[in-house]
């Protein structure tokens, strides 16, 4: 009776912890990583509001999904990232992908265009578009 009861447990510890970390791969490849081949784009978001994009936010609103869904990309990393934009890069981020266009859109790179901009600079945000100028060094379409 103990060993069915033993075997039982393993299995489903073994199905709850595989299927934990499955559902929960996180795919976020980091801007750091990022800044080993964009360095100038790096260095350009480092001087930029979207990399201090969550110092802005009173406590209150750093707990609001609504928020922080503008305001940080995830909870490793500081402000608004390039996947925020780009897609989680850790499948496409290999250089033989980002080499081959197909590849790496198959693989989650998205192209950045104003309605990129738009999820969040928009006129249900505080600030509205009114801010969009301030980023014509990191969006495409301006």
């Amino acid at each position: 009776m103990f060993i069915t009861l033993l075997k039982t447990l393993l299995i489903t510890l073994f199905f709850v912890f595989f299927f934990t970390n499955l559902y929960s791969y996180d795919k976020h490849f980091g801007s750091k990583n990022c800044s080993q081949c964009h360095s100038k784009q790096y260095d350009t978001w480092k001087a930029s509001p979207h990399f201090k994009a969550d110092e802005v936010l009173t406590e209150k609103e750093k707990k609001d999904p609504t928020c922080m869904s503008c305001h940080k990309t995830n909870k490793k990393d500081k402000g608004v990232t390039c996947e925020s934009c780009h897609g989680q890069g850790k499948d496409y981020a290999k250089d033989y992908v980002m080499k081959d266009k197909k590849l790496s859109k198959i693989l989650g790179l998205k192209k950045v265009t104003q309605k990129t901009c738009d999820r969040c600079h928009n006129n249900y945000s505080k600030t509205g578009k009114k801010d969009i100028d301030k980023f014509k060094d990191i969006c495409p379409s301006k």
